[in-house]
């Protein structure tokens, strides 16, 4: 198990966020990184990314199903890849 990255939606309404983080508590699962960008789609909306610490996608996804009227998961990605193609693509760059 590794890290896994999340970036996803909420409704504008109180408690939403807290909904969604709600149920990686209960699974005792460790937030490491949280941040929120306003969303281009309305004013007052906003996309938030997670890392969440020793889970996997399948464990993730279970949570949080991708057809889901209460959350709009908009990726899910194990966060090594994303490191492994980034120093890939800088190695590539450079030689």
């Amino acid at each position: 198990m590794g890290r896994v990255s999340i970036v996803f939606e909420v409704s504008n309404v109180p408690g939403s966020l807290y909904g969604f983080l709600e149920r990686l508590k209960t699974e005792q699962k460790n937030i490491s990184c949280i941040r929120s960008r306003p969303a281009t789609t309305e004013m007052g909306e906003y996309v938030f990314y997670i890392e969440v610490d020793d889970t996997s996608v399948e464990e993730l996804e279970a949570l949080y199903p991708y057809n889901n009227e209460e959350f709009g998961i908009l990726s899910m990605i194990e966060t090594e890849d994303i490191v492994k193609e980034y120093i890939n693509g800088v190695l590539r760059d450079i030689t």
